[in-house]
């Protein structure tokens, strides 16, 4: 009965660290802003899974211009939020495409007239259902196979955004991408 009880204990121990891990991950630290450059962000982060794309053939392409303006923020959380979304792009692409490949084209450009720095990232993944493209930033919410998500980037991404004063759009069509 003791030994039971043991190992009880040890998996309720085991699930308040975990539920702790999902409440830290979700309440996103903020960092002092400072002006930092969206090219070397991204860079950075494609540098990290540039490997693995390219050995599952997927291609991606950047239009990073070289007089983007520097932007007030937060390095680490623009790089986890650009992290998530091309961990998104690429499952898409793999869901298709099943070893065909596909392309994640990543645009920055200066919007003058309205002083904003926009980046686009689209992808040829599978595509989300309009039906779902209001619950992509809910917590939790997800379609991926149990073991493939849970339903916490995109809301991550959405929170990190948005404490930087920053807007995003979604736009998807089935079986064209996102």
């Amino acid at each position: 009965f003791e030994e039971i009880l043991g190992v009880v204990e040890e998996s309720a121990l085991r699930c308040k660290k975990i539920i702790q891990s999902l409440l830290d991950f979700s309440r996103v630290a903020r960092g002092p802003f400072k002006y930092i450059s969206l090219n070397e962000i991204t860079e950075k982060v494609i540098s990290l899974i540039e490997h693995e794309v390219r050995a599952e053939n997927i291609i991606i392409q950047k239009q990073l211009p070289p007089d983007l303006p520097l932007i007030l923020g937060d390095s680490q959380l623009l790089q986890q939020a650009l992290f998530n979304i091309l961990a998104d792009a690429r499952w898409a692409i793999q869901e298709k495409a099943k070893k065909q490949g596909g392309l994640i084209t990543i645009q920055a450009q200066y919007q003058r007239e309205k002083d904003t720095v926009l980046l686009s990232i689209s992808d040829t993944g599978i595509g989300i259902p309009w039906e779902n493209l209001e619950r992509i930033i809910v917590p939790f919410f997800t379609t991926k196979p149990v073991g493939k998500g849970v339903g916490l980037g995109l809301p991550l991404v959405y929170n990190i955004i948005k404490q930087h004063n920053g807007n995003i759009e979604v736009e998807s069509q089935i079986d064209k991408g996102t």
